[in-house]
């Protein structure tokens, strides 16, 4: 956003803090308590889908890489802003009810305005232009840093929340895919159908046609089609001369 803009979205925002109001801000705790939890869904639902090598955005892989130092943060900022100082600072009520801290709705207008590129010339040319209109309290400058923070663990919770969506979605489609295909299937106990049988002879009969007689032998050797019409072996020389004696 060019500065022009942002000078002008900083006095707008300026003047619409001059309504304050006494009563208390949303609780911080619990609002750290849903980021880290909202973190860690994300981080498993796409750890999962890197593990069964499904397509995740770059997006996903970047929380796969940086979670870690996100939930740190997390620890920080309770441990750093206490429900005491929390209490201090100036509130103002917004449109839907909810009741912010005047800083941390600055800081949101803020990083919104710069896209998420933070600079720290373009966060105090954003303040300097809000102070033209309107004053900032001390605690609200003592805790700007630890502001910041929370303002970008609001971003990142919400784009989990999209990351694990598209993911499930991706998920879902494919269990779908896989539950129903093209070509329906056919179940474990269903019969094989029945094939019509082929005109002509089968591949038995044909065998039967061209196979060779049981008597008929394969050998190189002579053999007679049948062993009962064997014909007579011819006669040994010492049975002719026992029958010369004989007579």
């Amino acid at each position: 956003m060019p500065q022009a803009a942002l000078a002008i979205s900083a006095a707008a925002l300026a003047r619409d803090h001059d309504r304050l109001t006494d009563a208390p801000a949303f609780d911080l705790a619990r609002a750290l308590t849903t980021h880290d939890q909202t973190l860690a869904h994300a981080y498993a639902v796409a750890r999962t889908a890197a593990i069964e090598n499904r397509r995740i955005e770059p997006a996903a892989e970047w929380l796969i890489d940086n979670v870690y130092l996100i939930r740190n943060q997390i620890r920080e900022v309770r441990e750093t802003l206490s429900p005491r100082v929390w209490r201090r600072l100036p509130r103002h009520k917004a449109a839907d009810g909810t009741v912010v801290p005047r800083i941390l709705r600055v800081l949101r207008a803020c990083i919104a305005s710069l896209d998420g590129n933070l600079e720290a010339d373009a966060i105090e040319r954003y303040l300097d232009n809000y102070q033209r209109h309107g004053s900032l309290d001390m605690v609200e400058l003592w805790t700007l840093p630890v502001l910041i923070r929370v303002t970008l663990i609001e971003g990142l919770a919400a784009c989990a929340v999209a990351i694990a969506r598209r993911l499930e979605a991706y998920s879902s489609a494919s269990r779908s895919s896989k539950a129903s295909p093209h070509a329906p299937s056919r179940s474990r106990g269903a019969s094989r159908p029945i094939r019509a049988p082929s005109s002509g002879p089968s591949i038995w009969a044909r065998w039967r046609r061209i196979r060779p007689p049981r008597c008929w032998s394969t050998s190189p050797r002579w053999r007679a089609p049948n062993r009962s019409f064997r014909p007579r072996s011819r006669p040994s020389s010492t049975a002719c001369w026992k029958a010369n004696i004989r007579r």
